[in-house]
């Protein structure tokens, strides 16, 4: 017969025997009955009311030279433990069950050393991210083939870690307080957290996320990034170096407040783009890369941030640069997008970048290399040196972006800008044709180019250049600069250092410099100014060199397109020159010792 039967069968015969009871008026019996029987009746059976509660059992504590060994069985701690001075728990072949509110002490209040040693076996916890495991005071845990299963370690003041072939892929480990982690050979693990000056050294295995603040550092090799909400991130001067075939698959790398990261010898590899590693940096954070291939990356620098790329291949890769953020790319190829905003600087050598978006009085700087298309527009500068060049974009209108081309130039192609603003310096470019128009400003300094096209109110500066053919409108204007330099000279053709040269201009101004060391000055001219079919010409300079009182007189000079050089020559009395003195003076003594030896010899005999 079962209890619930029981139960209404007994409730039947109550009822009937109140009533009973309530008829022949033997109440007060009834509940004599009640206290008596019922009640103890009830409490006994399988307590419903009343649970026994025993006190929490005795912590176990290992302490002294004690080794406290469980081996080959399966156990449940429902007690605290305290492993302390150079006590060693000692867990081997076994499933270890460390049930809620319970915790693994490792302190050691006597200068000791306790540990942890676990092989072969299984620490699980009953409760999901608890702290479980308290290491403290120079103690140490030591796993070879081991699992952590939902447990959270913490570790402070120089405790120590060592984690071979082990798994920890569930759980959360923290390091303060200079401790420090080493995981190895294929070690499966989860997410760290570093705190004051705490390390963290990974070898050959898996991780779902480092986190590090002030002033961690982790030195990770042959390690893989795999989770989607995974990756790393640094605060407050934490740095990470990745190195000799990490591999980030999955995730995100985040910097802030002078966090630092480099990624050497690596891959930066996302099979889906929903999934593309992310890279951002804030507060003056700096990222390095240095031979890494990536395949799907996003990275964005804010703030100051830095980013250094070099021996770099990125293939379908977005660089975004903000906020005074700087990068330097070297021996590298970019094949998709890089944007620079809001006061940016790039630079890149020997790279070969794909497509270039400058803006908001950003600068790329780009030596000895190819660019496939530069998108500018809003101030950006874009200095270009000794390199080749595909497309360029412009906007009809806003504020006026500046390109500068410097060097060496191979292709042959039309430039067509309208309100942009170009310097062409050193460069020797035949078969371009250069057209600007709507306001553009043009520089071009000691270069040579075939053709030049001005209109639409623009100017071109030309300085020792020289132009084949020029056209421009009513107006538009060229203003056509050169140099002349000057050498000082005194009457034996030795340089003057000091000399003062004077150069008077057409109109009227005076330009006055002293000569240098080797007795040469270079002034800068006007020569001509050309608007449509006219040109008027600056005329004549008048140079006059000067050493002290002294003059060389003056020469008149009509510049030419290039460079002209003329010397100057300042008739010194030689009674200025303390060396010529000091040589006479020189002569006249020796002469007058050899003639006194002569007339000696001479008396002798």
């Amino acid at each position: 017969m079962g209890f619930a039967q029981t139960l209404n069968i007994g409730c039947f015969m109550i009822k009937v025997f109140v009533m009973k009871m309530m008829r022949e008026q033997l109440f007060p019996k009834l509940c004599l009955f009640i206290i008596i029987i019922l009640i103890p009746s009830i409490t006994i059976s399988e307590g419903l009311f009343v649970k026994v509660v025993s006190a929490d059992p005795k912590p176990l504590v290992i302490s002294g030279n004690e080794i406290y060994s469980i081996v080959n069985c399966s156990r449940d701690f429902d007690q605290e433990i305290y492993v302390e001075e150079n006590g060693t728990l000692y867990i081997e072949n076994s499933n270890i069950t460390i049930k809620t509110g319970y915790k693994i002490y490792l302190q050691n209040p006597a200068n000791g050393f306790p540990k942890l040693i676990v092989k072969n076996s299984i620490i699980t916890s009953e409760r999901r991210r608890a702290k479980v495991i308290l290491l403290m005071d120079n103690s140490s845990i030591y796993s070879v083939y081991s699992k952590f299963d939902k447990c959270s370690i913490e570790a402070e003041d120089d405790a120590h870690l060592e984690l071979i072939a082990s798994s920890l892929k569930s759980s959360y480990m923290y390091l303060r307080e200079e401790s420090s982690v080493s995981a190895s050979s294929q070690s499966d693990l989860g997410y760290f957290y570093l705190y004051d000056n705490a390390f963290l050294k990974i070898d050959n295995s898996n991780v779902k996320k480092i986190t590090i603040y002030d002033n961690g550092s982790a030195n990770v090799t042959k390690t893989s990034f795999f989770e989607a909400s995974g990756g790393v991130e640094l605060h407050d001067n934490g740095s990470a170096y990745f190195g000799s075939g990490c591999s980030f698959e999955a995730g995100q790398i985040k910097l802030y407040d002078n966090g630092r990261v480099r990624i050497y010898n690596s891959s930066i590899f996302s099979y889906f783009t929903s999934f593309a590693v992310n890279l951002v940096a804030k507060g003056n954070s700096s990222v390095e890369l240095v031979d890494t291939n990536i395949f799907v990356f996003r990275a964005e620098m804010k703030e100051n941030s830095t980013l250094s790329a070099n021996s770099v291949q990125a293939k379908g890769s977005v660089l975004l640069f903000r906020d005074y953020s700087y990068g330097m790319f070297n021996e590298s190829e970019i094949d998709w997008l890089m944007s620079l905003y809001d006061n940016c600087s790039v630079e890149i050598w020997d790279s070969n970048i794909k497509c270039f978006d400058c803006a908001m009085n950003s600068t790329v700087k780009v030596f000895s290399s190819e660019v496939s298309m530069i998108n500018i527009h809003d101030n950006a500068r874009i200095l270009l040196s000794d390199s080749s060049i595909g497309e360029f974009n412009l906007p009809l209108s806003g504020i006026v972006p500046k390109l500068v081309l410097c060097g060496g130039f191979v292709d042959s192609f039309v430039l067509k800008y309208g309100g942009v603003d170009i310097e062409l310096v050193n460069c020797d470019v035949e078969g371009w044709d250069l057209k600007v128009s709507k306001g553009s400003n043009v520089h071009i300094y000691d270069s040579v180019l075939d053709s030049v096209s001005v209109i639409g109110g623009s100017t071109l500066y030309v300085t020792n250049s020289t132009l084949e053919t020029v056209y421009t409108d009513s107006s538009s204007a060229v203003e056509v600069y050169s140099y002349i330099e000057v050498r000082v000279v005194d009457y034996l053709g030795n340089p003057l250092s000091g000399a003062s040269v004077e150069v008077r201009c057409p109109n009227g101004t005076i330009s006055n410099f002293p000569s240098g060391d080797d007795g040469r000055v270079v002034f800068k001219v006007f020569v001509s100014r050309i608007v449509g079919v006219n040109e008027f010409g600056a005329g004549c300079y008048n140079i006059t060199a000067y050493y002290g009182d002294i003059s060389s007189g003056t020469l008149s000079v009509v510049p030419i397109n290039t460079l002209k050089r003329v010397t100057l020559t300042v008739p010194i009395p030689w009674w200025y020159w303390p060396s010529i003195i000091s040589i006479v003076v020189l002569v006249v003594g020796s002469a007058s010792v050899a003639v006194y030896l002569k007339f000696l010899k001479k008396k002798r005999t």
